[in-house]
């Protein structure tokens, strides 16, 4: 509470702050900009295609996922055979592969078979 009082006590002391000119607010905006852009580029990266260790399928939690599916909600990460039974039904969902620790597209078409080689798959 000591804090709060002090910190109202120096406010009432200061001046008030001056208006700035809109030039003023951009400059500021754009400095502002510049100090976080790195870490805000980073951590959409880190979230959006960096691939964590040891992804299980989330639906059968045993096996190691190999597709990302960015539509599935309930199922991001899938192991190959829930890949092959949650989107037989769902050719329009947006996957991607995990290769070498990085998220790639695939087509609708493609799934991972049995013998570990991508295949196409469908009519």
């Amino acid at each position: 509470m000591l804090e709060l009082q002090e910190l109202l006590a120096r406010l009432q002391e200061s001046d008030p702050p001056r208006r700035q000119k809109w030039s003023e607010r951009q400059a500021a905006l754009n400095e502002s900009w510049e100090e976080h852009r790195s870490y805000l580029f980073k951590a959409l990266l880190q979230s959006t295609f960096a691939v964590p260790e040891d992804v299980l399928c989330n639906r059968c939690m045993v096996k190691a996922a190999v597709v990302k599916c960015d539509t599935c909600s309930s199922a991001r990460h899938l192991c190959q055979g829930c890949d092959k039974t949650v989107h037989g039904t769902r050719p329009f969902h947006d996957r991607n592969a995990i290769v070498n620790g990085h998220y790639l597209p695939i087509p609708v078409t493609t799934s991972l078979g049995s013998n570990g080689e991508w295949e196409i798959v469908g009519n």
